[in-house]
């Protein structure tokens, strides 16, 4: 008995750094939070068989399920901050277990008739037990990488309430072939059966998210436009506004400038550095050879400078072999979340480098946070829920670019290189 609960963890632990590999980030803390998880199934599992009895929790098939429902939601827990959304730890996690019961069945059944074996030494603790375990967990592995690459799931900007969607579908799934696994008597034409029934359903649940991936990039692709054409709006109106002050200056800076000559030396003084802070103070527009761009930061700049500092420097600004609209998207998400953090701190300064030419994108944004936790990447709340993270992340990877993000005391940098050599 001890054996078997030792194997128990063992494997879960295995079942644990193979999802890692599907969904993994450079952080330590994940291999902590599988270990965590390991042995929490290993505890809960060696007190439900000494407490309740081996029999008599596979006895009854709703507790099974129940158990696998609260496992389930503890690995959500525990797995929540290596990807962007939230929900999507269900999604990934839901269908792994779904593919891991459907190949466990379809392995099992050929088993049993390869080796002539029975449902005692098919479950029994021993190496051909191993093999198969092994088996099926390197083929639902397999599967599960091959899934998440052609969907591009990693990447997927989808709102919480869609993927959540998405979960209960899966989860209504696993909770057919756990019913279906208790009562049936299976041969060889069942086996067959359910494995239409879910090769089916998957087909179409995929198709189903291929659809609203595409609806909603669709959306975003036109909320870009029309954010793009009220910033250049706003940036002609603030253009025209600082013209009016431009002239304004030069209408007053004529009296001034005739004052200045007969006040005494202290006087003088005193107004000639009045003009130049108001000289400063009248154009600090950005002013490239890319309207977009301007548009960008100086309707931010107009929007949040009594609150924020911005330094901005731009170089080189040349129509590169960007769409205009993965341009806006990464720009507008980059400053966004830069000044969502600025405000809640008391270091109120954004800095800017951007260079664009016909060779490459450079972009670095550096502000000031709060929390000093790298996971907090990985969980943002207020208004882009983390989306705006991983919009980036997909418009770079469009170019294979490079996505950077580091945490240097208490400031935050994120680094943007794409080259257009290729």
């Amino acid at each position: 008995m001890v054996l078997e609960y030792l194997y128990c963890l063992i494997y879960e632990t295995v079942i644990g750094y193979i999802f890692y590999q599907l969904i993994k980030k450079d952080s330590q803390k994940i291999i902590i939070r599988i270990v965590f998880l390991s042995f929490i199934n290993f505890i809960t599992t060696y007190l439900i068989g000494h407490l309740l009895g081996q029999l008599v929790v596979y006895d009854i098939p709703y507790l099974g399920i129940l158990l696998n429902l609260i496992l389930l939601y503890i690995e959500i827990q525990v797995y929540k901050n290596i990807i962007y959304n939230y929900a999507l730890v269900g999604f990934v996690i839901s269908s792994y277990y779904c593919l891991y019961g459907f190949i466990s069945l379809i392995i099992n059944r050929m088993s049993i008739h390869i080796f002539h074996l029975d449902f005692s030494d098919l479950y029994a603790v021993g190496f051909m037990r191993i093999i198969i375990i092994f088996i099926i967990v390197m083929i639902s592995f397999l599967i599960m990488k091959y899934l998440i690459k052609i969907t591009n799931i990693k990447n997927a900007y989808l709102p919480q309430q869609y993927i959540c969607f998405y979960n209960l579908i899966i989860i209504i799934v696993i909770l057919i072939v756990m019913l279906l696994s208790q009562y049936i008597v299976y041969d060889d034409s069942h086996v067959l059966l359910i494995f239409f029934f879910i090769i089916i359903l998957y087909t179409c649940f995929h198709i189903l998210l291929h659809q609203t991936m595409n609806i909603y990039r669709e959306k975003e692709v036109e909320k870009t436009k029309n954010q793009m054409n009220n910033m250049i709006l706003q940036n002609i109106n603030l253009h025209i506004k600082n013209q009016e002050e431009i002239k304004k200056f030069k209408h007053d800076i004529k009296n001034k400038l005739e004052t200045i000559q007969y006040l005494n030396l202290e006087h003088s003084h005193q107004l000639y550095n009045e003009v130049i802070q108001e000289l400063k103070s009248i154009d600090k527009l950005i002013h490239t050879q890319n309207p977009y761009i301007d548009a960008i930061i100086n309707t931010k700049y107009a929007q949040y400078k009594d609150q924020i500092k911005f330094h901005c420097v731009v170089k080189s600004i040349e129509d590169g072999h960007m769409k205009v609209t993965d341009l806006c998207s990464i720009l507008f998400n980059l400053l966004d979340n830069a000044i969502e953090e600025t405000l809640k701190t008391n270091q109120k300064e954004i800095n800017i480098y951007i260079e664009y030419s016909l060779n490459e994108l450079i972009i670095q944004v550096k502000n000031p946070i709060v929390n000093h936790n790298i996971d907090w990447i990985s969980h943002k709340g207020g208004e882009h829920q983390g989306l705006g993270l991983t919009i980036i992340q997909e418009k770079v990877n469009l170019y294979n670019g490079i996505y950077k993000k580091q945490i240097t005391e208490d400031t935050f940098i994120s680094y943007i290189y794409i080259s257009f050599h290729n």
